[in-house]
């Protein structure tokens, strides 16, 4: 434009291309449209990283505006807060030219220069120098953008989303509950949470905003996914894509979606999310309930009594311990343990598929891996023989002696051990124990020796620890190591059934030190163990996923 390149003049452009009569820029009706093509204009030059602003002297009250944009002493104007950094920095080239010096300039500077640099020294940071009063925790799934509407990518052209609005909201961390049934929709991309009504007019307190992709259709998003109560349904976004951005708003945050973080990560479990684990149906599950030191104590806990469909913890801020509950489906038994229905929705069964967002953290146990083929093999052929009929004719009288053998062939060899349908089971057998601490036993290498049953070719692992595994009071101890025990090389060998092997576990003791020992029982007379062995599978991500596990007392009287 001719204002732009010739003139140097931003006010100049906004008078000629106007359509709503902003110039002269004055008026309280004018001063929200006006502060609006600025917050544009200072957006667009921080972008571009331009040395100044144009001058505004073609509009009459532009400058004016302008200056109740960057006045520090004043309170932020939310719709041209990009202006703040160019304050001091505006005005280009005037239309006339300057006078003529009054004296020679000084060879060198007198003092270090007083005014502002020409431009910014860096662009503005996209997100405030200060966070709002509560920002979501990791575990929630969001990453703060900053204070006002949430925009996409579009730097000239930049849209807020179609969104659906839920009032009446208690605090920022009810968003993420709130919005949770949309997290897994690729058109979700984020919420903002207002603690002011988001329509001035209807005085409610604070509300949230779920947003998603332009066109998308909310009424199926709110049928298909369910959710709490929708406030409104609102469509006239055009937003599109991520999340990368904020239009400044007064009492608004945004908010967009990244992957949850778990607080600690526990082998053998995907962290679900915040709140009490449920099912496909929204049902809780039946549980035990234990004080542990810390998440990874419980699920050892849980591990020890049955293995769990998941966990879910809360943290005792005060005291520092952990309540465990260990999570079973509905109606499940336990000998020797007493599960209790949860206080509402009971009922859960199958896979953990989310969590309610109430407090603490849901943990589902991870599936163990399919054993073999998910379908059998046909039993008749896939078409028909090829040849249907005789390719001769018969030879019209007999040979001259009978034919030695059928013609049908009969394997010589003995049949294969393993068919290709048959693999080796996830399974542990115990059969027997064996101990030799008396005088009148047999020499051997162990002292103390177990047997097992698993499946060939399966990774175990041996853990022995002082027992009783579970005491009187049904309360899992802390697993502690046997002092006077020492674990020999486990030996597998061969067994009669081609998909087993044989597994000995082999220990010698200190005999000379049990009796003051931690495996010792001074009432019984009597060692006390408990015997883990595990068959496990080795996961990229999670390490060693436990996917069979037999947990054993085992008692001797010396």
């Amino acid at each position: 434009h001719h204002s732009v390149i010739s003139l140097n003049d931003f006010g100049g452009t906004v008078n000629v291309t106007s359509t709503d009569d902003v110039c002269p820029a004055t008026g309280e009706e004018l001063e929200e449209s006006v502060a609006s093509r600025l917050n544009k204009y200072c957006f667009a030059a921080t972008q571009l990283v331009v040395d100044a602003l144009l001058s505004f002297d073609d509009c009459a009250g532009l400058q004016t505006q302008f200056d109740k944009c960057v006045d520090v002493s004043a309170p932020v104007v939310s719709s041209c807060a990009s202006c703040r950094v160019w304050e001091g920095i505006t005005n280009g080239p005037t239309t006339s030219p300057s006078q003529m010096p009054t004296q020679m300039p000084s060879k060198s500077p007198t003092a270090m220069p007083t005014t502002k640099t020409q431009r910014p020294t860096n662009s503005p940071s996209k997100i405030p120098t200060s966070s709002p009063t509560i920002i979501l925790a990791p575990f929630y799934g969001y990453d703060f953008v900053g204070g006002g509407n949430c925009h996409d990518n579009l730097l000239f052209s930049i849209q807020t989303y179609d969104y659906l609005l839920f009032r009446n909201i208690s605090s920022l961390n009810e968003c993420p509950g709130v919005c949770a049934p949309y997290r897994d929709n690729p058109a979700f991309h984020g919420l903002e949470y207002a603690s002011s009504s988001l329509d001035s007019n209807d005085g409610v307190a604070s509300s949230c905003k779920c947003l998603f992709e332009d066109n998308t259709d909310l009424d199926g998003i709110v049928n298909n996914y369910g959710g709490p109560d929708v406030s409104d349904r609102v469509t006239t976004g055009k937003g599109s894509g991520a999340i990368v951005g904020f239009e400044s708003e007064s009492f608004v945050e945004c908010y967009k979606v990244v992957p949850l973080v778990p607080p600690v990560i526990i082998p053998r479990y995907d962290y679900v999310g915040p709140g009490q684990c449920l099912d496909s149906e929204g049902a809780q599950y039946d549980f035990l309930a234990f004080v542990e030191e810390s998440f990874i104590s419980c699920e050892a806990a849980c591990s020890l009594i049955q293995s769990p469909r998941g966990i879910w913890l809360q943290e005792d801020s005060i005291n520092g311990n952990v309540s465990c509950n260990c999570l079973y489906d509905d109606n499940t038994q336990i000998n020797g343990q007493t599960l209790v229905d949860p206080s509402n929705g009971n009922g859960g069964t199958g896979q953990i598929m989310t969590s309610n967002y109430s407090g603490g953290h849901c943990y589902g146990l991870i599936p163990p891996p399919t054993m073999g083929p998910t379908t059998t093999p046909s039993t008749i052929p896939t078409s028909s023989p090829s040849t249907k009929e005789p390719t001769s004719s018969p030879s019209k009288s007999p040979s001259m002696s009978p034919s030695q053998a059928p013609s049908i062939s009969i394997p010589t060899g003995s049949p294969p051990t393993i068919s290709p349908s048959e693999l080796p089971p996830w399974e542990i057998k115990f059969i027997s124990i064996s101990a030799y601490f008396n005088a009148s036993a047999p020499a051997t290498d162990e002292d103390l020796l177990l047997t097992y049953e698993v499946g060939k070719g399966k990774e175990h692992v041996s853990l022995l620890y002082a027992g009783p595994c579970i005491d009187d009071t049904s309360k899992m101890h802390q697993p502690k190591l046997p002092t006077v025990i020492t674990q020999k090389n486990d030996s597998i060998t061969m067994n009669a059934n081609p998909l087993m092997s044989t597994l000995e576990l082999g220990y010698t003791v200190d005999t000379s030190l049990i009796t003051a020992s931690n495996i010792w029982n001074d009432t019984t007379s009597q060692i006390q163990l408990c015997q883990v062995l595990q068959l496990v599978e080795n996961d990229s991500q999670h390490g060693k996923l436990v996917i069979e596990e037999d947990i054993r007392d085992v008692t001797i009287g010396i």
